[in-house]
């Protein structure tokens, strides 16, 4: 989860932001387009790239960082996007490469499945110039393996989702201020599916390597912000707009063929929150134990169960 104090570069939304495309109302020309994406995603022979669903529109990633934006499913052409800041490098203020091409790319998804493998050659070289996104690669790898293999145990439904709470830390939590919060990553068990009663959806925060972990208050801080989202008296809109979010997104993966072996979920299930600490390369068992212990304090019944864990197998 990126840093959540108060944001003021930002604005927060008058009403929380729902994810989803709402793909039945799309034109079925647009629905073709769309599923010529998907299906290049699937087929993707290095089996590294990621789609998620935004509110309104489709990101591709690619190790991390944004290879293709699809939007205007209610215009008369939908709309394909490369950001050309991918052809920027430290230091120069023009494009290094002459980036006039994407002009050129028909409007439509064949032509840019067909660019798949040149986007992913321009995107490496920015990479290389000290832009890697380590951690966020992670997370997208372990989303793309999680919706490709139908035994695994977890489904990661988003990645890097942003909510707005109410409130300092360090101050009353009902004053009108407001920060900006990241959710590294969005799960479900693939076996609670279908089970009776609420879907519990697991709010993942991720941390890859010693120095994630070094010292016990940013996880309680991160604790904090996780129990604010799912019991703070303030924050029932953002929650409301959550849950929709993720009932469009499990609904719309399974219609776009992303979820094999997964049936749609009863309509307007209900949905229940879990915190829950993804930690990986950390060989400090006793630093993990502590920290685990530092959010329990925090969470309580809000956290999961174990709290910490290394993989999501």
């Amino acid at each position: 989860m990126d840093d959540t104090t108060t944001n003021l570069s930002k604005e927060p939304p008058v009403k929380p932001k729902i994810r989803g495309i709402q793909f039945d109302r799309v034109s079925p020309k647009h629905q073709e387009q769309l599923r010529v994406i998907v299906e290049a995603v699937k087929n993707d022979p290095d089996l590294d790239l990621d789609l998620q669903i935004r509110d309104g529109y489709v990101n591709i990633y690619y190790k991390g960082g944004s290879l293709l934006k699809i939007s205007s499913f209610r215009g008369r052409q939908i709309n394909f996007s490369f950001d050309p800041n991918y052809y920027k490098r430290k230091g120069k203020d023009e494009w290094e490469v002459d980036a006039a091409w994407l002009k050129e790319i028909p409007r439509d998804a064949s032509s840019w499945v067909k660019c798949f493998p040149k986007l992913k050659n321009v995107m490496n070289d920015w990479f290389k110039d000290g832009n890697n996104k380590t951690e966020r690669e992670l997370q997208h790898k372990l989303a793309s393996e999680s919706t490709r293999n139908p035994s695994s145990h977890w489904i990661i439904l988003d990645i890097e989702y942003a909510v707005w709470l109410h409130g300092e830390r360090s101050r009353d939590k009902r004053t009108a201020g407001r920060r900006l919060c990241r959710f590294d990553m969005i799960a479900l068990e693939r076996t609670e599916l279908h089970a009776a009663g609420p879907l519990t959806v697991y709010l993942i925060e991720f941390k890859q390597g010693l120095g994630a972990v070094d010292g016990k208050a940013g996880v309680a801080e991160h604790a904090e912000d996780l129990k604010q989202f799912i019991s703070g008296g303030n924050d029932k809109d953002a929650r409301r707009a959550f849950k929709e979010s993720v009932r469009n997104i499990l609904r719309e993966k399974i219609e776009l063929g992303l979820l094999p072996g997964v049936a749609a979920p009863q309509e307007n299930v209900d949905i229940e929150f879990k915190a829950l600490f993804l930690v990986q390369g950390v060989e400090n068992l006793q630093k993990v134990a502590d920290l685990e212990n530092a959010a329990n304090k925090v969470l309580g019944e809000y956290g999961a169960s174990p709290l910490f864990r290394n993989s999501l197998n």
